[in-house]
């Protein structure tokens, strides 16, 4: 938005003749006003700009500068005369948080579910809001904040430790993070997943970088406890982007230490980056570890490699132990048809097929391809729609 703005206001003013004879000072006028805290002054200028199609932006600033000590119902009458626009969300925002610096966690909770976009704050915000309300953060949604790879915003912290305390979260959670860090080559997070270990039980998480750079030194390392192990599965499956024989080797020298859940997760990710650089024992790796165990992530690559080795029934089989988000994926699916087509399953293959050939892209065009078929021609279900465009002929954005 913030590179966007400017070139908007630069086009609107200049190109806005109906509107007073110098609007583009009197805008700029108002920002500094409003960055400044003057409302008096903020006041009296956006008077000038009452018809000009950024006045919402006025509007918003003399809001947000009483925002601490405004009734709700000036906030209601602002979300009602701007509805779905990008200055009521803001709005939407900034209130919630000062909700949430009031403790008035009810109103919160009620105000949050009425927003469009909710940002990863606002929805560490709502789940301590519940917890204030007697519910706590127990719910997929509000684990899944946690399983990021990703920084998060500080009141995030305070959500983590809750969900700490009250067991919501343990050990496994901070060893998936932990895992899905590294695969990011996100080394921060991954330190900051291992805080929250007892302090006994703490590796070394200050050589990972070392380690993604020269991962083949550390294969002598001893491991004593379960995160050693994981710095050395981290250290056999980088090696195995590069040395996939060897990174094999040695994860078959130290299989015996590990755990069931270990041995699995190191094998997958051994396949994994063999897989990447198309090795031809990529599958053999994979195949160490039952289908329906391996991560989403190594499910995909398995099935590349499947492809590259001419292996229908294990390309059809892997995608059918993704979960349904992804197997139903275009991708996918034509991948699981051209293999029941290879052997010789047609009446399966045709049913995909021929379903997949109404899409207008590429793996569309292949399905009408392979079945010989016209494929057809398209209707936008967009602009072609009279009562959709009337609707957005109508909005000032386009109209302006």
């Amino acid at each position: 938005m913030s590179f966007i703005l400017p070139n908007i206001i630069c086009w609107v003013f200049f190109c806005s003749s109906e509107i007073s004879a110098n609007p583009i000072n009197n805008f700029l006028e108002a920002r500094d006003a409003f960055r400044q805290g003057n409302e008096k002054k903020l006041i009296k200028v956006s008077k000038k700009l009452k018809q000009h199609p950024l006045y919402p932006y006025l509007e918003y600033w003399i809001i947000r500068l009483r925002i601490n000590e405004l009734k709700e119902k000036r906030l209601t009458a602002f979300f009602q005369k701007y509805p779905q626009s990008f200055m009521s969300q803001k709005l939407h925002e900034d209130w919630l948080h000062t909700l949430a610096r009031k403790k008035q966690w009810q109103k919160y909770i009620e105000t949050y579910k009425r927003l469009n976009k909710k940002n990863t704050d606002l929805k560490c915000l709502f789940f301590l809001a519940k917890s204030a309300t007697g519910q706590l953060p127990n719910s997929s949604e509000a684990k899944s904040i946690w399983h990021s790879s990703s920084s998060q915003p500080t009141v995030c912290t305070r959500l983590f430790k809750l969900q700490f305390k009250n067991k919501i979260l343990n050990e496994q959670d901070i060893w998936r993070r932990f895992r899905i860090s590294l695969e990011a080559n996100n080394y921060k997070i991954a330190r900051a997943a291992l805080s929250y270990l007892p302090k006994d039980d703490l590796p070394n998480g200050w050589i990972l970088e070392r380690i993604s750079k020269n991962p083949q030194k550390y294969f002598q390392l001893k491991p004593k406890s379960y995160g050693d192990k994981e710095i050395l599965i981290f250290a056999i499956y980088k090696a195995a982007l590069n040395s996939p024989l060897e990174a094999a080797n040695k994860l078959s020298t130290i299989e015996h230490l590990l755990s069931k859940a270990q041995r699995n997760y190191a094998w997958g990710q051994v396949g994994y980056m063999a897989a990447l650089s198309h090795h031809k024992n990529a599958l053999s790796w994979f195949d160490k570890v039952p289908t329906f165990l391996l991560t989403q992530n190594q499910k995909a690559w398995k099935v590349r490699a499947a492809l590259r080795e001419k292996q229908w029934k294990e390309v059809i089989n892997t995608i059918g132990a993704m979960e349904k988000t992804h197997e139903s994926k275009v991708t996918w699916q034509f991948w699981r048809g051209y293999s029941l087509l290879k052997k010789k399953e047609f009446k399966q293959a045709d049913k995909i097929l021929t379903n997949l050939s109404a899409y207008d892209n590429f793996y569309g065009t292949m399905s009408a391809e392979i079945l010989n078929i016209e494929q057809k021609q398209l209707q936008s279900t967009s602009l072609k729609n009279p009562d959709l465009r009337q609707r957005i002929l109508k909005e000032k954005g386009i109209k302006r």
